[in-house]
Parts: structure tokens; sequence; C-alpha cells
């Protein structure tokens, strides 16, 4: 199958070989056109469109050569001109057919640019600073947006031009050549007409800041008690996701603020409000004299933005808890609480020394495990495995995940194992720092899928589907099923040291955990918690059959993992979330009393 490669670095294989094949087709078409190579100038152009295509939906390649000032659109316009001179080259003799054929080539740009150019002011009165989902804003006219082409179409609708008047300089028959940029230039002619009507129709539309003050006063009228704030890199709105539901269930009003528009795509379905606000001024000017309470899933420069804001209280709710180093970021202590799920990480952030006090740290349990439900007979059907590695990592630790050093190795031992199947769900990261576990990860994948049992899902399974395929291997790389879903279809898990595994630990069922760097298993029980209730399995795959089995037989480890489970997550409770509704309630009684004025100090601002 397929793998995109818009997230993959600049150095990897494929983002060396656009870097090289865009500079050597842009180089080589014009190198041709000065010499007077009408063929070589059409390989060229052929080429060095099909590269810039492919290269402009890699991020890392596109964001290069708009560093490097050479953009889609500029390399496109090196093209059409380095055609000018090709042309001078070679019908020097005839001057009306050069200025001919000249004037229709700069046409081509020229009217590329104009549209361009018209679009800028209709984005301004169109696309909004702050987007919204669930919010009905008032006041706000909405007018049709005329099709506009990506770049990429107009660069490539314009690819024909410059082959065929090559072609043209050869044959010396020129019609073609006039005809295709003719329909060009009358193209573009009828979308810069539609966009000065549609200029026309938006010009009274609200300025930016005046539909953010709708926006705003919508939000107001709401008037939410807690903000879930997030900012981060487009795959990893994951981290988001997992705390939605927990919002939508924590009995008050909660208002999730996103600093990127990516993220709308990867956004799961919610009842919440929402607001997309990517100017750190737009931020600052948002009034939310209600909110008490700022929750933060992760550590970003952005954060800063609203942890500014003096009259909340802010709250780092993470996501995940394990025993990684990134489990105790010092700069936490810069949040009024951190709320962790059990005495497991009140003990951590103790030992860490890293200024978060002890009496910020809340134990409020996890509340995304209530669904997670317990081991189930196995009549009749093959063991499930579930394969949950961790990503590699910011710490060029090469052992903090399995899935380089090991994972082709487990999966390959699973996927030969008799009444076994195999689920594989890698972290929506993995390989976005490493090559060689990218490289393992594709290889994983590729393992499975031509097992002979393997089965495509769809893009959103329903539990009768996923009751369907529960003999077959599968890969789970989308938003379904969720992790705590593949839970629930696996008997046994095998994941690194991370919070899938204490998670897990809510389902009472046995888990294997690789020890890539084959430390000494004591050490290893001693320092991290979560391998204390874990089958520890070394690079060598001598004592795998045998934990596997044991977990999946007799289970000697089950009465390790009953007390772990309220060390790790706290105690048991019918509603996870109770524990999340009685420390909001307090703490926003705590940010009243402290702050009774607060809303009226926030109004009195917004109408200076």
């Amino acid at each position: 199958m397929f793998e995109s490669i818009v997230d993959r670095p600049a150095k990897s294989v494929p983002g060396l070989i656009l870097l090289g094949g865009t500079v050597a087709a842009q180089v080589g078409a014009l190198a041709a056109a000065i010499v007077g190579a009408p063929l070589a100038f059409a390989i060229a152009v052929v080429v060095g469109v099909a590269f810039d295509l492919a290269g402009h939906e890699m991020a890392a390649v596109r964001t290069l050569f708009a560093r490097a000032q050479n953009g889609l659109a500029l390399r496109s316009l090196v093209r059409e001109l380095s055609f000018i001179v090709l042309a001078a080259r070679l019908v020097d003799s005839d001057a009306l057919l050069f200025t001919a054929a000249a004037v229709a080539t700069t046409s081509v740009p020229l009217v590329r640019g104009g549209a361009l150019f018209l679009r800028t002011p209709f984005d301004r009165r169109t696309r909004q600073p702050v987007q919204t989902l669930n919010i009905e804003i008032s006041g706000q006219a909405v007018h049709p947006v005329p099709q506009f082409p990506r770049l990429q179409t107009q660069i490539a609708a314009a690819t024909p031009i410059l082959v065929v008047g090559a072609w043209s300089l050869t044959s010396h028959v020129w019609w073609p050549f006039f005809a295709l940029a003719g329909l060009y230039v009358a193209a573009f002619a009828v979308l810069i007409a539609r966009l000065a009507w549609a200029i026309a129709a938006v010009r009274d539309n609200p300025s930016d800041r005046q539909a953010t003050r709708l926006i705003n006063a919508a939000v107001q009228a709401r008037k939410p008690r807690a903000v879930l704030y997030f900012s981060g890199s487009r795959t990893s709105t994951y981290q988001l996701n997992m705390w939605l539901s927990t919002m939508e269930r924590i009995g008050q009003e909660v208002l999730v603020i996103i600093r990127e528009r990516a993220h709308l795509a990867g956004l799961a379905q919610t009842t919440l409000p929402v607001v997309v606000i990517p100017r750190s001024v737009d931020l600052m000017d948002f009034r939310l004299p209600t909110v008490r309470v700022a929750f933060y899933v992760a550590h970003v420069g952005k954060n800063i933005h609203l942890l500014r804001e003096p009259r909340m209280k802010h709250v780092f709710i993470g996501h995940g808890e394990s025993d990684k180093v990134a489990s105790i970021n010092p700069f936490t202590k810069v949040c009024d609480e951190v709320w962790v799920a059990g005495p497991a990480s009140r003990e951590r952030w103790h030992r860490a020394q890293v200024g978060v006090r002890d009496e910020a740290v809340v134990e409020v349990g996890r509340p995304q495990l209530g669904g997670i439900e317990g081991p189930t007979p196995r009549t009749g059907r093959p063991l499930s495995v579930l394969y949950a590695p961790t990503w590699e990592g910011w710490t060029d630790d090469p052992f903090v995940s399995s899935c380089a050093s090991m994972g082709p190795a487990i999966v390959r031992w699973l996927l030969d194992r008799p009444d076994t199947r195999v689920i594989y769900k890698p972290h929506p990261l993995t390989g976005t720092v490493s090559r060689e576990t990218r490289l393992k990860n594709d290889e994983i994948m590729t393992a499975i899928r031509h097992s002979g049992n393997y089965a495509e899902l769809p893009d959103s399974p329903t539990i009768a589907t996923l009751d369907d395929l529960a003999d077959r291997d599968l890969v789970v790389t989308g938003n379904a099923p969720d992790l705590y879903e593949c839970f629930n279809l696996a008997d046994v898990l095998i994941g690194d040291i991370s919070s899938v595994v204490p998670d897990f630990l809510a389902s009472n069922k046995p888990y294997l955990m690789p020890n890539p760097g084959n430390r000494d298993h004591r050490a290893l029980r001693d320092e991290l918690a979560s391998t204390r209730g874990g089958y520890l399995i070394d690079r060598s795959p001598n004592g795998w059959e045998a934990a596997l089995a044991d977990a999946a037989g007799c289970d000697t480890l089950g009465p390790d993992r009953a007390g772990l489970r309220s060390y790790l997550l706290g105690p048991r409770v019918d509603d996870p979330v109770e524990p999340w509704r009685v420390a909001l309630s307090r703490l926003i009684a705590t940010a009243d009393a402290q702050w009774p004025h607060a809303a009226a100090e926030s109004a009195a601002l917004e109408h200076e």
C-alpha cells in the first residue's frame, strides 16, 4: 500500500530525490534554453513539473524551497521565461513571430499572478482570522467562494503550452501553441472577472477585528467556565482528541481553543464549542470573562499566549502518564495545578525535584478508562495480541521504542505463531524523528499486510465490523478504532514504557514489555513501576514464547497487576469522570473567590 510522504523529512530518501530532481530539472530547462535544444527543454519541463508537484506535497521539501525564495510559482516563472530565451535562440530571423511568442508566453504568468493578486483581498474578507465549530454566529454574511484552482493545477495546466511551444520551434507549426496559450489566458480572464465581482460582493463584510468580536460575543454568551487549550504539529491532534469526551461530561461549559487550522481535519467528533485562533494577537484580544480554569495537554511555545492570563487557574493534564522522562517536564511548574491519575505520578514528581510542588499535584484518576472491558472468554477464536509500541521520542535514546530494535522480529514471531492474530497500532508520531524507526515501521506493516490473514479496516469501523474481524490481522493507523477500543479487542498487550501500559491495566489483562536495552530485570522493575506487572522480554527471542504462554494461560503476574492498577491509575470508581467534576468545581470556586471582579475587569478591558 502506498504510504504518504507528506511528513517525511527532507533528509529522507524521497526528500533528497525530490530536492535533487527539482533543482536538476530547473537548471536543465534553463541550460537547454540557452544552448537552443527544444527537445531537451521539453523533457526538462515535464520532469521539472512532475518533481514540483510531488515535492510540493512534502512539507519539508516545500519549506526548504520557500526559505530559499524558490517556491513553486517562481520555478514555474523561470521555466516560462526560459522558453522565451529558447525562442530568441531559434527564431531570431523573424522578429514578429518572436514578439508574438514572447507576448503569449509572458501572458501566462501575468494572468496567473493577476488572479492571485485579486484573491488576496477576497480571502481577507472571507477567511476569518478565527474559525468556529458548534458555535452559531449572527451578523455575518456568507458569500459563495469562486472556484479557484490550486497552484499545482495552474502550473500543470501551463505545462502543455511550453511543451507544444518547444515542438513549434522545430516543426514551425505555431497555431497549437497560440491556441493553448489563448485558452489559458481566457480561462484566467474569466476567473479574474469572477473574483472582481466577488470582491465587490464582500466589500461590506466585517473586517478581521469586527468578525473576531462577533465570534467573541457568541462565545461569551455561552459563559464557558473552562478552556481546553491545544497547540501542536498536525500529527499531534490525537493528544487533543483523547480529552474531548471527558470535557463533554465534566459538568461545566468547556470551550476548546485550537491554535492551528490543520487540526480541524483530524478533530474527533465533538459537541463542544471550538474556536481556532492562529494569531497570538487575536487570542490575547479574545476576552473570556467567565473562564476560570484552563487545561493544557502538551508543553508547546504557544501556551504562553494563554498562560499570561492572570484571572485563570492553569492546569496541566498532559496526554498520558508513564515512566518516561517526558512525564516530568520542568516547565510544568508554570501551572497552578497538575492533575494526575494516581499515587505513582505524585511520587514521580516528588522524586524528580523539578519545581512542581506536592500540593499542586491533584490525583483525579484516568477518566478515559471507563469503557475499557476486562478479559473475555476465548471460545473458538485465536489469541488477540495488540502490539502498540511508542515512538522514538526526542532524547536520542535508541531503546525508548522497541519498534526499530525488536518490532519486526516480534511481529514475525506472532504471525508464525499458531492460533494467534496480530493487531498493530503504532504511535501516531512513529518515524517522525528516526529514519530507521520509520523503515522498521513500514517493514512491520508490510509483513502484516502480506500475512495471508490480513484484513483492511474501513474508515469508520463499527463494533459489529470489528467483531467480524476477530480472527484477522489488523493494522490500525487512523483514529478508529482508537487505542481503548483496541484494548477491548486484545487478550494480551505488547507495549513499551509509555502511557499505553498503565492505561491497559484498567482491563486487568496481561501484558508483555520489550526490554530492547537488555537491562537487568530486577533493576528495571525497581525503577519503573509499570514494568512490575508485565512480562519482560529481552532482544533475544528465547524467552518470548514462555512469557506469552504464561500470560495467555495461568497468568502468574495477575496478582501483581491488581495492586499496581490502583497505584498507577487511582482507585476504581463507578463514574471515572466524577473525580474530575469535583476537582474542577473546587478549582472554579477557588478562582471565583480569589478574583470576584474578574468578569468586570475583563469587560472594562474589552471596551478600552
